[in-house]
């Protein structure tokens, strides 16, 4: 079995070609795919429905666009809860950010392809 086939690929509707993202959910990690550079973050059970994102910056290339503060005091920093993924249903899951104004930023530079409300699953 390959990859591809064992695990469902999430992604926002709206792609843009050069900021776009992936999110595939693994046995331990969540693999978030940024423009072809794969990061990989731990996530924690909320409950049967949704789980806990944690952000890392360590052992991964540098992104210009997501390990940039934009100027703004509050940004993801290691080992912080950075979303809240809900799934509600096979194929949608909502995704609750918790740091919004750089949420807002980001996803004002990349037409919300980077980090969207909503992914949708890929078959």
């Amino acid at each position: 079995m390959n990859y591809e086939e064992h695990y469902i690929f999430w992604r926002p509707k709206k792609l843009d070609k050069k900021y776009s993202s992936e999110i595939i959910f693994e046995e331990k990690d969540i693999s978030y795919r940024f423009f072809n550079n794969s990061r990989l973050f731990k996530y924690k059970n909320l409950n049967k429905n949704g789980l806990y994102l944690i952000w890392s910056n360590k052992n991964h290339e540098k992104i210009d666009l997501i390990d940039n503060p934009h100027g703004l005091k509050s940004f993801p920093l290691d080992g912080d809860v950075f979303a809240t993924y809900h799934i509600l249903n096979d194929s949608v899951i909502q995704v609750d950010y918790k740091f919004v104004e750089w949420i807002k930023k980001v996803n004002e530079i990349s037409k919300d392809s980077i980090f969207p409300k909503f992914l949708y699953s890929i078959h």
